[in-house]
């Protein structure tokens, strides 16, 4: 009895699994690990396949979405955009450091200029994180998709 109601909670997560990435109503990397990745874990051998080959197609189709958005010109502008904002952070710090310097600047234009560099810093980080972020889920993506289709 523990055995068939382990094959349908398996199909139950698959299926579920499965409408909830066409609908996409949830994160990819929350799909396969509240749905798909268990359906795989609990499956018998008989519906296994189904899901390991659930799993490696939804994790593959991910990866080439995520492939293809690094392809991008978008991508490619983030990326850019990172360069940029690092180095007018550093220009702005060097020019922070003269205005230390100079008795000309007033205290507001100091910290209009702290304020800027604390700006270009923390959009540089957020950019970055994301561009990491990507990486290491087309990393995910590719290694699930390659394990499960070798199950299957």
């Amino acid at each position: 009895k523990d055995t068939e109601l382990s094959a349908l909670y398996a199909r139950a997560l698959q299926t579920y699994g499965s409408w909830v990435a066409c609908t996409r109503t949830e994160h990819a990397q929350q799909i396969m690990d509240k749905y798909l990745i268990p359906a795989v874990d609990i499956s018998d051998n008989d519906f296994k396949l189904v899901s390991a080959i659930t799993l490696a197609r939804y994790a593959d189709s991910e990866y080439q979405t995520l492939l293809n958005y690094i392809k991008s010109s978008a991508y490619t502008s983030k990326m850019k955009s990172i360069s940029e904002s690092l180095n007018s952070a550093q220009k702005l710090t060097k020019a922070v450091e003269v205005t230390k310097k100079s008795t000309d600047i007033d205290r507001q234009t100091r910290i209009d200029l702290q304020k800027s560099i604390n700006m270009h810093d923390k959009q540089s980080k957020i950019d970055q994180t994301e561009v990491e972020n990507a990486q290491r889920e087309l990393d995910n993506f590719l290694i699930l998709a390659v394990r499960h289709y070798m199950l299957s």
